[in-house]
């Protein structure tokens, strides 16, 4: 184009010049032709160029803005979790809202024992259903290469909205809850408050129940029982840690999942229970309100959120991990209910002052690299112990 305005350029320039010649050298008539034919070209070109684009920038955002707000979402997200009062809030409180304001159905895989196991057996089958996984150890389900990295956008809203090491590229930190013993007065005399009390079946006796379904967790308990600082159970002596268990086998029911020892706390089978924090809270807060809670001096896991790399919905997977990390009031409530961590940055300043005082801030975190590390040698020496 610009080659051709030249070309033109020239030629009228040429064109001016003939004219101006063969005008021979008539000063009057050289400004009136200029100012005659200069001055109607510029006010018919005007109003021309502007017209143009005042016509095509509304159309613009019109093409672009439905792609960004109208993303494929549609069908059902499938979510492993917990089961139990974990179940129970967060679909009140961040599964059913979802619902309302996508229209996605959120249906949950309840595995009562380890979501990451029961992750693990997804992948490996070639058979994945979960989009989203409440894992007790993502870093384990990252080894196996089973998740997706969470997508720039999503970590761009972790950034805002999430407390300092409460995300990174796979995980938004999600469920973490310290383990805690759980006693009835009503059916325990003297209600230990330490792993090494409850262990001493002479000096607190009564029957009790270890949730045996949280391996890693059973194995710090041992320790911890058997004189291990908790801020030292990692690297974890396996073997210290099964001759601990052996040791109470006998005096101990073993149920496999944290509901199934709520049931056994509820039905006063057993008055004293170790397993997560979470259904003692809900217990004491709704059908035993004489129930106490003890978590001092144990430990707490370090659980996720995170999307499997084969999901089958995961536009909706991210889209709920979203609305999640969007709506702190939720997730303060969350926590409020079931004592877990959510992630938002805000948590202690949104829960009441008595909630907040019974987070375990102060707790040790399971090491879940070193769990991942040896996951192998942890199933093979526990499941001996079961079996045994």
């Amino acid at each position: 184009m610009r080659y051709w305005r030249v070309i033109g350029c020239l030629v009228v320039a040429i064109g001016l010049v003939t004219f101006a010649a063969a005008c021979g050298g008539d000063d009057a008539a050289e400004p009136e032709v200029a100012t005659e034919t200069s001055a109607p070209e510029p006010t018919e070109a005007e109003p021309t160029e502007p017209a143009e684009p005042t016509e095509a920038e509304p159309t613009e955002p019109a093409e672009t803005e439905p792609a960004e707000t109208t993303p494929e979402l549609s069908g059902t997200l499938t979510v492993n979790t917990w089961g139990g009062g974990y179940n129970d809030a967060e679909k009140a409180l961040f599964a059913d809202p979802f619902t309302a304001a996508t229209g996605v159905e959120v249906t949950f895989l309840p595995t009562g024992t380890t979501t990451t196991g029961a992750a693990l057996l997804e992948a490996e089958s070639g058979s994945v259903v979960s989009d989203v996984v409440n894992a007790d150890n993502p870093e384990q389900l990252l080894a196996a290469g089973a998740l997706q990295p969470l997508p720039a956008w999503l970590l761009e809203i972790a950034e805002s909205t999430a407390a300092p090491g409460m995300f990174d590229e796979y995980t938004v930190r999600f469920g973490g809850a310290a383990v805690a013993i759980a006693c009835n007065p009503e059916v325990i005399e003297r209600c230990p408050t330490t792993a090494e009390e409850f262990w001493n079946v002479a000096e607190f006796p009564g029957a009790r129940a270890i949730v045996s379904g949280l391996p890693s967790a059973v194995l710090e308990f041992a320790l911890i029982a058997d004189g291990v600082p908790a801020a030292e159970v990692y690297p974890m002596d396996i073997p210290r840690a099964v001759a601990a268990l052996e040791a109470m086998k006998d005096d101990a029911l073993w149920p496999a999942s944290p509901e199934e020892g709520r049931k056994l706390l509820a039905d006063k089978e057993v008055g004293l229970l170790f397993g997560p924090i979470g259904p003692a809270h809900v217990m004491k807060t709704t059908t035993m309100p004489q129930l106490e809670v003890y978590s001092n001096g144990l430990m707490r896991t370090n659980d996720g959120m995170v999307v499997m790399k084969d999901a089958p919905n995961p536009d909706a997977a991210f889209a709920y991990i979203q609305w999640i990390l969007e709506h702190p009031e939720e997730q303060a409530e969350w926590t409020a209910t079931t004592l877990y961590f959510t992630p938002t940055k805000d948590l202690l300043t949104l829960l009441a002052p008595d909630i907040a005082a019974l987070l375990p801030v102060e707790s040790a975190a399971a090491d879940n690299n070193w769990l991942n590390e040896h996951s192998d040698e942890i199933q093979e020496a526990y499941q001996e112990f079961l079996a045994g």
